[in-house]
């Protein structure tokens, strides 16, 4: 016997027959064809296979469109945060070696130090407060010239890289 009920309980039976009805063949109590269907296997192949290609298609064409994009975008403001970071750093190792320096100015440099890599790492730099969903910074930038913005005046305009600027000057 099947559990669910979708079986008869005879082998001879067809799930459509009754006990009464088995001297009749299953044939004539069919309206349909009795053999199962390929169409909702296959349509569910071809639409599985459908979803995958057209993923594939779609980021072959829009991810690399953003990547490329936001790389050089990333890469300028990534190079004006290394050379911070770099002189903050260059401070650092100086001041640590001056013996005409208080312990406090040393302390006072290594604590900048230590912020500004914070703020100046990947998460603080291109976080939701600096840049949309969408890669489009959300601060104000000037552009030179005919209104025209660049990537340098995005990375010069970038808050986090202002602030530090003003304090490395």
């Amino acid at each position: 016997d099947d559990i669910f009920g979708s079986a008869p309980n005879s082998p001879l039976q067809s799930p459509t027959q009754d006990e009464n009805d088995i001297n009749i063949p299953a044939a004539q109590l069919h309206t349909s064809n009795s053999e199962r269907s390929d169409i909702p296997r296959l349509r569910s192949v071809h639409v599985t296979s459908g979803y995958r290609d057209g993923i594939s298609v779609s980021k072959a064409e829009h991810v690399q469109h953003g990547f490329d994009e936001g790389f050089s975008l990333g890469a300028v403001i990534g190079l004006k945060s290394g050379w911070l970071l770099g002189i903050l750093e260059g401070l650092v190792r100086a001041i640590q070696s001056a013996s005409t320096i208080s312990e406090q100015a040393k302390e006072d440099v290594v604590a900048n130090f230590i912020t500004a890599r914070m703020e100046l790492g990947l998460q603080s730099l291109f976080g939701k407060e600096y840049f949309g969903e969408d890669g489009i910074w959300v601060f104000e930038v000037q552009g030179e010239g005919e209104g025209e913005v660049t990537f340098r005046d995005v990375a010069d305009a970038h808050p986090l890289v202002k602030k530090w600027v003003d304090e490395v000057e």
